[in-house]
Order: structure tokens, then C-alpha cells, then sequence
């Protein structure tokens, strides 16, 4: 087991980034209406930027052990769940409070279904709502992010001709 001020500044960082991860995926899922049926990956990309996993296609045999045969699908979610935190009957804290993908797709989780042809075949949404904090908390570190990017680590241009 983790130390007792280990553990906090875990926790800490947890219940601070949960609720920005699922602000920053409420707004790709929000953004996520732009896409249709029909769409090519490569257009599918440019809206919604690289998904977090890409499943093959599940045949026959695998059904027999999983949830039936799927289409090739897309996985847009996070990875923080604060409703794993607390583990019912168990006296400890869960220190790592993370979506499993094992079997399925987390309830928050904006999947895409592919034809054969690479063409998107369904999309579907989840619908969940974020505190408006989750979303102030976000702007700031983007902003913070943008504001470093353009002062600190800014590459200068290098001189032409020795001027």
C-alpha cells in the first residue's frame, strides 16, 4: 500500500484531472455531430483528432466467448473514473481509479462503428453532463499550456547568413 501523504497527492492529482479529462471529452463529444455516416477515416481524424484505441473487426469465433460479432469500431474516452474510487465493501480507497476496456465500452465513451469499406456506419454519443468548474479548470490549463508554448518554449529563428 501507498504511504498515507503519497497516497493524498495521488487522490489530489486524481480528483483534479477526472473532472478535466471528461470536460475536454464532453467537448469532443459535443464536436463528434460534425461527423456522419459515410465518412472516411481520414475525415473523421481531422475533426476529431486520433481516437484513444482502435478495435479490429470481432468474426465468428470470437463470439463465442465475447458480446457476439462487432464491426471494426473507434474508442474516443478517458481514462479516470471517479465512480471506481470507492469500491463497495472494501474498507480501502482504490488508488487507481481507471476504465477498463476489457469486455466493453465504458458508459462515457464515444464509439465509432466501420463498414468494410472504411466508412462510418454509426456513431454513437454518450450523453452525460460535467460540472461548469470542470470546464473553467480546463480553459485555464489550455490557456496556461498555450501561454508557455508561445514565451518559454518558443524556438527563436536562427540568423540567415550570419546576421
Amino acid at each position: 500500500m501507498l504511504p498515507d501523504p503519497l497516497l493524498a497527492v495521488w487522490l489530489a492529482f486524481v480528483f483534479i484531472a477526472e473532472p478535466v479529462e471528461h470536460a475536454s471529452h464532453h467537448r469532443l463529444v459535443e464536436k463528434s455531430a460534425e461527423v456522419h455516416v459515410g465518412m472516411e477515416p481520414s475525415q473523421v481524424t481531422s475533426i476529431l483528432g486520433a481516437p484513444n484505441a482502435k478495435y479490429a473487426k470481432r468474426g465468428f469465433f470470437a463470439s463465442w466467448w465475447l458480446d457476439g460479432p462487432r464491426p471494426k469500431q473507434w474508442m474516443y474516452g478517458t481514462s479516470f473514473n471517479l465512480d471506481y474510487v470507492m469500491i463497495p465493501y472494501c474498507p480501502w480507497v482504490n488508488p487507481l481509479p481507471i476504465n477498463l476496456r476489457i469486455f466493453d465500452y465504458a458508459d462515457e465513451d464515444l464509439v465509432i462503428n466501420w463498414t468494410d469499406d472504411d466508412q462510418v456506419a454509426l456513431v454513437h454519443r454518450p450523453h452525460f453532463s460535467v460540472p461548469g468548474i470542470a470546464f473553467d479548470i480546463l480553459d485555464a490549463s489550455l490557456f496556461s499550456r498555450d501561454v508557455l508554448q508561445q514565451f518559454v518554449f518558443h524556438s527563436h529563428p536562427k540568423p540567415v547568413n550570419g546576421g
